[in-house]
């Protein structure tokens, strides 16, 4: 492109680039659509825009009523297209929080892992995000706290469950009405809340002042449960990594680590003085990715589900614009305020040289991991005498039942690894019979005609499912589009490699590497196409 488009307007916004086949290859968000987009057309821009401008055909946008509207529609747009220069972060599981439903009369502790605001009873309070740890925190709350993790109906149970008779429940189900037993619930579910806030320090004062009480009634037995909560609460700390004690800050740490690629990102979550868990992102670096810090505290903060710290700390510096930008659009989506910091005390900075240690330990297991996929991919070509580097591998299979529920399906491997969003479902339609061949057939034409159509990259090496039968049937597609692709057929059980110039299957150790890739690929497929046939068995009435 050599000038910026006409009429853009002067308002909040996406705006979205297309190379010249209308593919997006990048998605920003702008305060001022107008602005932003004629920043791409300066003299002065860095060597990665003028690339990507190279690459532009055609911008469209989005108008919308708010900054914060951008950015959340920035981000849903990135996750659906994924685009080429944007960067994609790979992890996007969502978080594990605990719940205490205080909208019930006698409040749960649940793990939700789904709390998008426009869900979240605003009556219930939320606690985390937790990853590994969350079990250790779930069984210690049942056993100090005792509040019910189960959702039966209060008024229609008549027996307590296992967890009362082994005193991980108060049993609220059979206790209700009993005389102090709510002051009792009450107490256990603020003492829980002051626990998952952080709020240690008021909880141990608490759990004293109500020790003193039950002694000065002579009740000896409650207090002496509540000296063991406090020693169990001292006990569990002393397991985890405390780092400040006295602090109520919620914050989120967040190193980055390049070599000029790829991305490792280490974000340590720090919940109330303690460090509760932690979450390793790798990414690639992308051509437009001067920015990659922004890019990334917007995909992460923006998409998926989590509660905001009160502080995000950050081992780089971003644009004091874009840090407000992120700032004010996280205020307005998540009713928060939430400050992008570098760190400055000696527990922050000890805070972050512990974040970067871990992003350094992910960045080695990565690249040896890779290191070992590329030797496994350099073995696999030899092995099978392919002309190039098996970087992208698919994967077909086929199912049925005597000819009804006809499907078939493909995965991809990229680099050795999983590629979902490559995965493809196909519903049979030209066979109503049971003939996997002509199945088969039909599912690669269809694969790689629409491929060729979208432009998309083809696979190095493609893997059928079958013997030399399914092995002649994919072959007819592939000579339809006039696709020269190495293909092989792997057969079960004796794990024989079939190949169209070999009258007899090929054998290997089916324990080196490049075999156990070829199976590991096999069995995906067969796996994936067997799920997606049992979930339209149970929907479809049989033909």
């Amino acid at each position: 492109m050599e000038s910026p488009p006409k009429n853009t307007p002067s308002l909040p916004g996406v705006y979205l680039m297309k190379d010249s086949q209308k593919n997006i290859i990048y998605i920003g968000k702008a305060k001022n659509i107008k602005k932003r987009i004629q920043q791409y057309f300066l003299s002065n821009t860095t060597i990665k825009t003028q690339h990507l401008m190279k690459k532009a055909h055609s911008i469209d946008f989005i108008a919308t009523k708010t900054e914060g509207e951008a950015l959340l529609l920035e981000n849903q747009l990135i996750k659906k297209h994924q685009p080429k220069y944007n960067i994609n972060l790979k992890d996007d599981k969502d978080y594990p929080y605990f719940c205490l439903t205080l909208s019930e009369k006698y409040p749960r502790i649940t793990i939700e892992r789904r709390i998008a605001a426009k869900k979240v009873n605003p009556k219930n309070a939320y606690f985390g995000p937790y990853s590994s740890s969350i079990g250790n925190f779930s069984r210690f709350l049942s056993n100090a706290f005792r509040i019910r993790q189960c959702n039966y109906n209060m008024d229609k149970r008549k027996h307590a469950c296992i967890y009362a008779d082994i005193g991980r429940c108060l049993a609220p189900c059979i206790k209700k009405g009993e005389k102090g037993f709510d002051r009792e619930y009450k107490n256990a579910v603020d003492n829980a809340m002051l626990f998952l806030g952080g709020d240690t320090i008021k909880l141990k004062e608490q759990l004293e002042k109500q020790m003193k009480e039950y002694s000065s009634q002579l009740n000896y037995e409650k207090a002496r449960e509540l000296k063991n909560k406090i020693e169990s609460i001292d006990a569990f700390f002393q397991n985890q990594c405390v780092i400040d004690i006295e602090s109520k800050k919620h914050a989120d740490y967040i190193a980055f680590l390049s070599d000029g690629k790829n991305i490792e990102a280490e974000v340590l979550f720090v919940r109330g003085g303690v460090l509760i868990g932690k979450k390793d992102i790798s990414f690639e670096l992308k051509d437009s990715g001067n920015n990659f810090e922004y890019e990334f505290i917007k995909q992460f903060y923006f998409s998926g589900d989590k509660i905001m710290p009160d502080i995000i700390f950050l081992n780089a510096k971003i644009d004091k614009e874009q840090s407000i930008s992120i700032e004010e659009g996280l205020k307005r989506v998540f009713k928060k305020n939430v400050r992008i910091k570098n760190p400055k005390t000696s527990i922050q900075k000890q805070l972050m040289k512990l974040a970067l240690k871990n992003a350094e330990l992910n960045s080695e297991i990565i690249c040896q991991r890779r290191q070992r996929n590329e030797n496994t991919l350099k073995e696999l070509k030899q092995m099978l005498s392919l002309p190039k580097l098996p970087k992208i591998i698919h994967a077909f299979d086929v199912s049925t039942i005597q000819g009804n529920f006809n499907v078939g399906a493909s995965v991809c491997f990229v680099n050795g690894v999983k590629s979902k969003k490559d995965y493809r479902k196909f519903n049979i339609y030209s066979v109503k019979s049971q003939n996997d061949c002509a199945m088969m057939e039909e599912i690669v034409y269809r694969r790689y005609r629409s491929a060729l159509e979208k432009k998309e990259a083809l696979p190095n090496l493609i893997v059928i499912d079958g013997g030399k039968a399914q092995l002649n049937s994919a072959l007819k597609s592939l000579k339809k589009l006039d696709l020269d692709v190495p293909i092989i057929g792997l057969a079960k059980r004796e794990e024989e490699i079939y190949v169209s110039s070999k009258a007899k299957p090929l054998k290997f150790d089916r324990n080196s590497p490049a075999m156990r890739l070829l199976i590991a690929a096999r069995n995906e497929v067969h796996w994936f196409v067997i799920s997606f046939h049992r979930k339209k068995r149970d929907v479809l009435p049989s033909a």
